[in-house]
């Protein structure tokens, strides 16, 4: 999870690899609209009240439900808008998934969001 104002990136993987990357990209506004409780998480908070150009957290760990979800996205099986009905869902399950994995590692309990 990361965001990074105006920043350009160069990124090298070995020849002859299959490589599959998924980026899934949102406003700050969009966060904000959430209206969770970021105590646990003070990078992101920071990030969300304006207080800092970027942020970068690393998760070090892809769960099963988020391997599941990411699978789902890649096969999606629909068209028009009921692809996008379906992908916007699967990114919204992705984001609940990867922001209680910050909680877990920003604290032994799970915030009240």
């Amino acid at each position: 999870m990361c965001y990074i104002s105006e920043a350009r990136s160069i990124e090298y993987f070995p020849a002859g690899q299959l490589l599959k990357n998924l980026t899934i990209e949102t406003d700050l506004e969009r966060l904000r609209s959430f209206g969770m409780n970021w105590d646990n998480a003070s990078l992101l908070r920071s990030l969300i009240e304006g207080n800092c150009e970027s942020f970068h957290q690393s998760l070090n760990i892809t769960t099963p439900a988020m391997q599941q979800v990411l699978r789902q996205i890649l096969d999606c099986p629909y068209h028009g808008t009921i692809k996008r009905i379906y992908l916007e869902s699967k990114v919204l399950e992705l984001l609940a998934l990867q922001f209680h994995q910050l909680a877990l590692q920003s604290c032994t309990t799970i915030p009240n969001w």
